[in-house]
């Protein structure tokens, strides 16, 4: 009788567990979709932008390679990536995302770059 409660217990625990991972797999799934559908529109955008500044601009291959470097070491590493990038506030000193136009703290303007994206 014991050996049978425990056997119970046992497949409710499994179940349970069962059911979780689904849920977390399928939260994954859903997140993965949306990523795709994010890189898929931000494709898109790359080609029509370097579409436009080989047409419109004369923009060569080598240069928009050497603009990538130039834009990948701007965090100090030539990985392929942009990481998020924080300045200080003028006034209180505290650390803000760089592409805030004020302070979260103190409300203070802060100097832009001239850099439309800093991821």
């Amino acid at each position: 009788m014991f050996w049978e409660l425990y056997q119970i217990s046992q497949i409710n625990d499994a179940r349970t567990t069962a059911v979780n991972a689904s849920a977390r797999a399928g939260n994954a799934e859903d997140r993965l979709k949306r990523l795709e559908h994010r890189i898929e529109g931000l494709t898109l955008a790359c080609q029509a932008l370097w579409e436009i500044s080989s047409e419109e601009l004369n923009v060569t291959k080598e240069q928009l390679v050497q603009k990538m470097q130039e834009v990948d070491l701007r965090d100090g590493k030539l990985d392929g990536r942009m990481r998020r990038q924080v300045q200080d506030c003028p006034k209180c000193g505290r650390k803000s995302q760089k592409q805030r136009k004020s302070c979260i703290y103190c409300g203070t303007p802060l100097p832009d770059d001239g850099h439309m994206f800093a991821i």
